[in-house]
């Protein structure tokens, strides 16, 4: 298999119209970090779960703001880290409750793909190094979001 190099992956898929954040539609870049620690083999699981629910290969290929995830990796025992792009800190989407980061979103998305399957995982964390701000979603904020989304 051919290696391809991310800058020219993306300069492609820019010249052909697709956004910075989401320039490898096609997964050409995309790699799951390797687990060398079983707590990074739990998180690369359900990296999978989350991408397969999803009906993707990667983040790049699931709609705003899933596209702006980077990798998965483990946190504190029960906790899922998802690293984002740092682009994501500039958007904010609104819901009844009034402006959310589109990293508790990321957050609560994931969490909500993957809680049903996974009683372990008790929160998601969506990070954007190296700044360091964080936002978590833990599964009482998935079951709010349900909620209004069912009303």
């Amino acid at each position: 298999m051919k290696v391809l190099d991310p800058e020219t992956v993306k300069s492609r898929a820019i010249t052909n119209g697709r956004p910075i954040v989401a320039f490898d539609i096609e997964c050409q870049v995309w790699k799951t970090p390797i687990a060398g620690t079983d707590e990074q083999a739990w998180a690369n699981k359900l990296n999978s779960e989350f991408l397969e629910s999803n009906g993707a290969k990667c983040p790049d290929q699931i709609t705003f703001p899933s596209y702006f995830i980077e990798s998965f990796g483990p946190g504190a025992p029960g906790e899922l880290v998802v690293v984002a792009e740092d682009d994501s800190d500039r958007v904010k989407s609104v819901d009844i409750y009034g402006e959310v980061s589109e990293l508790t979103e990321i957050a609560t998305a994931v969490l909500g793909d993957i809680m049903d399957a996974n009683p372990d995982v008790k929160t998601v964390t969506a990070t954007l190094p190296p700044a360091g701000k964080s936002e978590t979603s833990d599964r009482r904020e998935v079951q709010r979001v349900r909620a209004i989304r069912n009303e």
